[in-house]
């Protein structure tokens, strides 16, 4: 699978990030404007990002890349960690990333399962950090700060069975497809493309 990774001392620098998110749900109104509403449980995250192409060996590497992806055909992962990071360094801006290591779960979480009880955490992990299930890419976020042997809630719900003493990964990479089969470059000397992805769920 294809990486799409900010390296902004060896190749594309990614700027402009836009998260999406969308959470479809059911709806009906009555005539007298009364609305009902039900979560039908979904969530996916999308992504606008301009790649950065210094030079005409930063083309070439994209176009190579895009051919590999074929547009909508190949989902691919988007790294916006730069290339030589070390969780012992202060990261760069990254909403994705949470500087927690060795979190576990207490115990099993079963299918469509939205809360957990953490261990292995020395301190609080803030709402609205994101994590990813081992052998899992969806991204879940956590609806509240999550504290050592607390329960916690998360969205989505867990697609898979999670067993006890699973080890969460809260610097996620998500993984996209495109949302076209087309792309336009501009053949200049420090251009940029602009890319629209949605998660491969």
């Amino acid at each position: 699978m294809q990486t799409l990774t900010n390296s902004p001392t060896d190749g594309f620098i990614i700027s402009d990030v836009e998260l999406m998110e969308e959470t479809p749900n059911l709806l009906t109104q009555s005539s007298n404007y009364t609305t009902n509403t039900r979560s039908r449980g979904l969530h996916r995250m999308g992504f606008k990002l301009n790649v950065y192409l210094a030079t005409d060996h930063d083309v070439k590497a994209f176009r190579a890349f895009w051919l590999n992806v074929r547009g909508r055909l190949n989902p691919f992962v988007l790294d916006l960690m730069p290339i030589g990071f070390s969780l012992d360094e202060k990261p760069w801006y990254n909403p994705l990333y949470t500087d927690v290591r060795n979190a576990t779960v207490a115990s099993p979480i079963a299918v469509g399962g939205t809360s957990m009880t953490l261990a292995g955490v020395s301190s609080t992990i803030p709402a609205g950090s994101v994590f990813t299930f081992p052998n899992d890419s969806k991204i879940h976020t956590l609806l509240s700060d999550a504290k050592a042997n607390q329960s916690v809630e998360f969205f989505p719900a867990a697609r898979n069975v999670v067993a006890e003493s699973a080890v969460l990964n809260f610097n996620p990479k998500p993984v996209l497809r495109l949302e076209e089969d087309k792309t336009e470059i501009t053949l200049a000397k420090g251009t940029s493309v602009k890319l629209s992805a949605w998660e491969n769920i």
